[in-house]
C-alpha cells in the first residue's frame, strides 16, 4: 500500500511535466512569433535539457549511494510547524516572484524578461535588479531562518566538505565548459574577461546565487525532505520551485496569452529539469552549496553572462 502511494506520487510531478510539454505544443502552433526563450522550440529541451537531468541524477545517485540521509541539522527547521513553514515559504516565494517580476520587469536573472542589449542595459539596472532581489529573497528570508534557530556556521561545520569537494569540482568543469562552448564566452576580448567575470560572479551571487540558496536549498529543500521521507519525489518537486522562480527570465513574453503560455510551459520544461538538477546534490548529501558551482553561478551563469556584463561594466 504505501508503496503504491509513492509511485502515485511520483506520477504527479511527471503528468504536470507532461501536460506542460502539451501546452507548449498547442501554443506554439499559434500564428503570433514565440517569445524569444522559445525560439529553438524543443530542440533545446532534447538536446541539453534532458539528457544534463538524466545524466546529473545518474551520477549524483551513484556516487553518493553509500551515504546516509541528511538529518538537516542546523537548517533551523522547526519539526513542530514544517508544513505551517513550508507553506509560507512557498506563497512568499511565488507571490514575491510575481511582484517583482509583473510590476518591476525583475526576474530571477538579469535583466529579467527582457533580453539583453548592448547600450539599452546599464550598471545601474544590475544594481537595482541585485538590490530587489537581494532584499526580497536574501535578506528577509535570512532574518526569518535565524528565528527558527538557523546557525550558519553550525551548518558549514557538519558538511562533509572532503566528500563533497570534488563533486564541486567535477561538476563546475562539466557545466562551465558544456555552457561555454554553446554560448558566446569565448567570443569576449581577452582584456575584457579580468573584470566581465569578477563583476558578473558578484552581480549574479547577490541577485540569484544567494536568493536560490536561500529559499530554494536553506528553506524549501530541508522541510520538503523531512515532510515527504521520498528523495526523488522532493527532488522533482524542487525542480517545480526553481520552474516557478524562473517566470520571468530573459526572453519570456507576457504580451499576449499565447505568449503566456508559450513562456510558461516553455520554462516549466525546461527549468524544471535545471532545477532538479540543482536539488539532487543538497537532498542527497546535505550540502546546500554545491549548486552554486556546478549549476548556477560558477558553471553556467559565468559561461552564458561574461559577454553581457563585459559590455555592461565595459571601462
Amino acid at each position: 500500500m504505501m508503496q503504491t502511494l509513492r509511485s502515485a506520487l511520483l506520477l504527479g510531478p511527471v503528468l504536470f511535466w507532461l501536460a506542460m510539454m502539451a501546452a507548449f505544443i498547442w501554443a506554439s502552433r499559434s500564428p503570433d512569433p514565440s517569445p524569444p526563450i522559445a525560439a529553438e522550440g524543443l530542440r533545446d529541451l532534447w538536446q541539453f535539457y534532458l539528457p544534463l537531468m538524466l545524466f546529473t541524477l545518474a551520477t549524483v545517485f551513484y556516487f553518493t549511494r553509500n551515504r546516509t540521509k541528511p538529518t538537516w541539522q542546523g537548517f533551523g527547521v522547526a519539526r513542530h510547524s514544517i508544513k505551517q513553514d513550508l507553506a509560507l515559504a512557498l506563497a512568499y516565494l511565488i507571490a514575491g516572484h510575481l511582484i517583482l517580476g509583473s510590476l518591476f520587469n525583475v526576474g530571477l536573472h538579469f535583466p529579467g524578461p527582457e533580453v539583453f542589449a548592448p547600450g539599452v542595459h546599464n550598471r545601474q539596472g544590475v544594481l537595482w535588479w541585485a538590490g530587489l532581489q537581494a532584499t526580497v529573497f536574501v535578506v528577509l528570508p535570512y532574518f526569518w531562518l535565524r528565528r527558527r534557530g538557523f546557525d550558519l556556521k553550525k551548518l558549514v561545520k557538519g558538511i562533509d566538505w572532503k566528500r563533497d569537494i570534488w563533486l564541486m569540482i567535477a561538476f563546475w568543469g562539466g557545466e562551465f565548459f558544456t555552457v561555454a562552448f554553446i554560448s558566446d564566452f569565448f567570443d569576449v576580448a581577452p582584456a575584457d574577461y579580468s573584470y566581465a567575470i569578477p563583476f558578473g560572479i558578484l552581480a549574479n551571487t547577490v541577485g540569484a546565487g544567494l536568493p536560490v540558496l536561500v529559499m530554494i536549498h536553506l528553506i524549501i529543500l530541508p522541510r520538503l525532505s523531512l515532510l515527504l521521507d521520498n528523495q526523488l519525489l522532493v527532488i522533482m518537486l524542487g525542480g517545480l520551485v526553481y520552474a516557478t522562480f524562473s517566470l520571468f527570465d530573459p526572453g519570456t513574453s507576457y504580451a499576449t496569452a499565447t505568449n503566456g503560455w508559450v513562456s510558461v510551459s516553455y520554462i516549466f520544461l525546461t527549468q524544471t529539469l535545471i532545477g532538479m538538477g540543482k536539488a539532487a546534490f543538497t537532498v542527497r548529501t546535505g550540502n546546500p552549496f554545491i549548486h552554486f558551482t556546478s549549476y548556477h553561478i560558477l558553471g553556467a551563469r559565468v559561461a552564458f553572462d561574461t559577454s553581457m556584463y563585459a559590455d555592461i561594466f565595459r571601462r
